[in-house]
């Protein structure tokens, strides 16, 4: 008889990004966690006190890798650096991207990435209610990229492709939507990462961060 999985709060986390990343963020249960883990899902209460906890759990293991170490000297550099890393761990995640909005964790490992955020943009000039103005409106962009690379809601099952999409703008009558229809065409040749970079260029730019790497 196999011995039963010697359980932490890391491998539980990792085993509910599984079940979130393969099945959706709905599928993910005690019970559904235990049968992915191998063990009862009782035994899951021992290290976890509640669903809630749970998700806490998953939201922090989201963002808990990204690479703090090598600062950047220009901090908007740093600030672009945080930016794209963050982008990255939620678009490794993004049925767990809900997580991160509705289940805010005081853990280190959760909040270091946001403290280095804050840092560069303490560093760019920010204090105050300026600094926290500047953080939530990168967070806001950087969150709703997230999901608009989904191309559809977080929630839905079958959301619609970005080609599906295109290709649904380019049957509207060209007399009536000449601009979407345009929008539509670049689409093709366009890429989610340029566009993250535009964007992202130009909200730093509208915040007066600016650097040599991205004038």
């Amino acid at each position: 008889m196999p011995r039963p999985a010697v359980l932490s709060r890391e491998k539980i986390a990792e085993a509910a990004l599984r079940v979130i990343d393969r099945d959706g963020l709905a599928a993910l249960t005690m019970r559904s966690l235990g049968r992915e883990l191998g063990v009862a899902a009782m035994s899951l209460y021992n290290h976890v006190a509640d669903r809630a906890g749970l998700e806490s759990l998953v939201a922090e293991a989201v963002v808990s890798n990204i690479e703090l170490g090598d600062v950047a000297a220009d901090a908007g550099v740093e600030v672009r650096r945080l930016m794209v890393e963050l982008r990255g761990s939620l678009n490794a995640h993004p049925a767990a991207i809900p997580l991160i909005l509705t289940r805010p964790t005081a853990s280190e490992a959760a909040l270091a990435p946001i403290e280095a955020l804050l840092e560069a943009l303490a560093r760019a000039g920010f204090t105050g209610s300026d600094l926290l103005g500047a953080y939530r409106t990168l967070f806001a962009f950087l969150v709703g990229f997230a999901q608009a690379d989904l191309a559809g809601p977080v929630s839905s099952g079958q959301p619609a492709t970005l080609d599906e999409v295109a290709a649904g703008v380019l049957r509207l009558p060209e007399h009536a939507f000449p601009r979407l229809r345009a929008c539509a065409v670049a689409a093709k040749t366009s890429t989610s990462d340029a566009e993250f970079d535009y964007g992202l260029t130009t909200v730093l730019r509208g915040l007066g961060i600016t650097s040599d790497d991205f004038a």
